[in-house]
């Protein structure tokens, strides 16, 4: 943004390049084959995401899950990705998914889309306008309620970002799989950092 005259510049290299990254994904989409993917594989990894963690790790989350012994665990994935790839692994784009492994009963709710889709309510940018390296757009409403997420999702009015920080607060137990805890989601680490009752387990 440094480099950008005014607000009219921004909007249209911001919705090329957001254009461009929605085309691309939807690309990389389309080459997912399902069929070669181990559902049972995977299933087993989502529920037990301690069995990636160290022996010493493992056990304490172990242990933790010991506390709701013989009670059936639900499972709320909030994802940043763009793509419906999930949902199709899942096959539950709008109904929960049950699973029974290892004598657990599990529930796999839908999807929920933190940052929106390639087709719908894309949410693309930063966490605040200190980000931002032009000052002069700090003080502009549509470039915020564009480039920063929080800002966006609450402009859109669609309350994801509410549902999610619901889920994320009243969760017992909360993996991060494959995501940089990075600078520009401060604000939803910043919540978990805030749910104090809950184990956080980080799996790069």
């Amino acid at each position: 943004t440094k480099e950008m005259k005014d607000a009219h510049e921004f909007n249209i290299i911001f919705n090329d390049l957001e254009d461009s990254l929605a085309d691309y994904l939807d690309e990389a989409e389309k080459k997912l084959d399902i069929k070669t993917i181990d559902r049972t594989k995977f299933y087993e990894h989502l529920v037990f995401p301690e069995d990636f963690l160290t022996l010493a790790d493992r056990n304490k989350v172990y242990a933790y899950k010991q506390n709701w012994k013989g009670n059936a665990w639900n499972i709320s994935i909030i994802t940043f990705n763009y793509t419906r790839s999930l949902e199709k692994i899942l096959e539950n784009e709008s109904d929960r998914l049950i699973l029974s492994l290892r004598d657990y009963d599990t529930y796999v709710d839908p999807v929920e889309h933190m940052h929106g889709f390639t087709d719908e309510r894309m949410v693309l940018g930063v966490n605040d306008i200190t980000q931002i390296k032009k000052k002069k757009f700090h003080a502009n409403p549509d470039v915020i309620e564009t480039l920063v997420k929080n800002s966006c999702n609450q402009a859109q009015k669609h309350l994801i970002d509410i549902s999610c920080k619901n889920m994320i607060e009243k969760a017992n137990l909360i993996c991060i799989f494959g995501s940089s805890i990075g600078k520009t989601d401060k604000y939803l680490w910043e919540i978990i950092g805030k749910t104090t009752h809950v184990l956080l387990i980080s799996i790069i």
